[in-house]
C-alpha cells in the first residue's frame, strides 16, 4: 500500500475508491443516473475534515433547494432549454446570495436529470437528492477515516522532533564517556531518511493539493534538516571532546538545558546568555597553552549548539501532537 501511494498519490487513491463505491451504492439502490454519485465524490474529495464537512453541507443544501426551484420552474415552463435558462437564472444568484456556490455546478447537473427525464415527480426529485448524499457522505467518511497528506507529513515531523531528542540524549550521554548502544550515527541517517521521503512525498502531491497550501510543512521540513545537520557536527565534536577529556560538567549542563528547552518549547533566549557567558570564561583560559587544544574544542561545541538554539527557535510554537 505504502508503494502504491508513492507511485499514484493518496488523494487518487481515495479518489479511486470513493467514486467505485459510490456507483456501487448507487445502482444496488436501482438510482437512475447513479454514475453521477462517483462524480459527486470526485467533486467532494477535499484536504482537510472541516474543509469536507463544509463542503458536503453546502452541495447537499445547494441541490435541496436547486431541485426545488428546478421542479417549480419545468411545471410552470416545461421541459426546454429556456425553461433550464430560467432556472439558472433564480438559482445562482439565490446560491450566491447564501453562499452556496461551491453547489451550483453539481446541483445543476442533478436538476439536468430532471429535464432529460421530463419528469418532476418525487421520485425523480428523491432520485437526483439520493445521488448527492451518497457522493458528499462518502467523500466526506474518506476523509475522515482515511489518513490525509496533511496528517501524515504532520506525523513525520513529530516523530523527527522525537528521533531529534533522541539523539540530543546521545550527545549528553557522549559527553559523559558512556558507553551507548545506539549508535547516534544511526539515528541521523534515520532522521535524514524521514526528512528526504517527507519531501519527496510533498513534492509528488502538491499538484493535486491547490487548495492546502503545503509549503509550511517543506518550510518545516527544509529547517529541520538544517538543524539535523548541525547537530550532527555536534554529535562529532561530543565524541572529540570526550577523547580528549576536556572538562564537560558546563557543557552537560547546557546540553541537558537545550534538550529540555525542545521538550517544553521554552525561550531559548536564557541559554544562549549562559553559553555566551561560558564562551566569555573561555577566552580567559585560552592564554594557557596547554589548554589551548581542549578550549578549541569545547568553544566550537558552544557555537555549534549556539547555532542550533537560534534555529530551533524559529520553529517553536508549532505543535504536532
Amino acid at each position: 500500500m505504502r508503494k502504491l501511494k508513492k507511485l499514484i498519490g493518496l488523494r487518487t487513491i481515495k479518489t479511486a475508491i470513493g467514486a467505485a463505491l459510490a456507483v456501487f451504492i448507487a445502482q444496488l439502490l436501482n438510482l437512475n443516473y447513479g454514475i453521477n454519485a462517483g462524480i459527486v465524490v470526485i467533486l467532494s474529495l477535499q484536504n482537510t475534515r472541516k474543509k469536507s464537512f463544509q463542503l458536503a453541507a453546502i452541495r447537499i443544501s445547494a441541490t435541496f433547494f436547486a431541485l426545488i426551484i428546478g421542479a417549480i420552474v419545468f411545471s410552470v415552463f416545461g421541459f426546454s432549454a429556456l425553461a433550464f435558462g430560467i432556472y439558472l437564472l433564480l438559482f445562482i444568484p439565490f446560491a450566491a446570495r447564501f453562499r452556496l456556490n461551491d453547489g451550483i455546478v453539481p446541483a445543476s447537473v442533478l436538476v439536468s436529470h430532471l429535464l432529460g427525464a421530463k419528469d418532476v415527480s418525487f421520485a425523480s426529485l428523491s432520485n437526483e437528492m439520493a445521488q448527492m448524499i451518497i457522493g458528499a457522505g462518502i467523500a466526506l467518511v474518506l476523509n475522515i477515516y482515511m489518513p490525509g497528506l496533511e496528517k501524515s507529513i504532520r506525523e513525520d515531523i513529530r516523530r523527527i522532533k522525537s528521533s531529534k531528542l533522541q539523539l540530543i540524549d546521545i550527545i549528553y550521554r557522549t559527553l559523559e564517556g558512556e558507553e551507548i548502544q545506539t549508535s547516534g550515527q544511526m539515528v541521523i541517517d534515520e532522521i535524514e531518511l524521514r526528512i528526504s521521503n517527507s519531501l519527496e512525498r510533498l513534492e509528488f502531491d502538491k499538484n493535486e493539493y491547490t487548495i492546502f497550501n503545503l509549503s509550511s510543512y517543506i518550510l518545516d521540513l527544509e529547517r529541520e534538516r538544517k538543524i539535523i545537520q548541525s547537530l550532527s557536527y555536534l554529535y562529532k565534536l561530543s565524541q572529540r571532546i570526550s577523547l580528549n577529556n576536556c572538562q564537560v560538567d558546563k557543557l552537560l549542563s547546557l546540553t541537558k538545558e537545550f534538550k529540555e528547552s525542545q521538550m517544553e518549547e521554552s525561550k531559548a533566549s536564557s541559554i544562549i546568555e549562559n553559553i555566551d557567558n561560558y564562551s566569555m570564561s573561555l577566552e580567559i583560559l585560552s592564554t594557557k597553552r596547554d589548554k589551548l587544544k581542549e578550549i578549541s574544542i569545547v568553544y566550537q561545541y558552544l557555537e555549534e549548539l549556539r547555532e542550533i538554539i537560534l534555529q530551533s527557535s524559529d520553529n517553536s510554537g508549532k505543535n504536532y501532537l
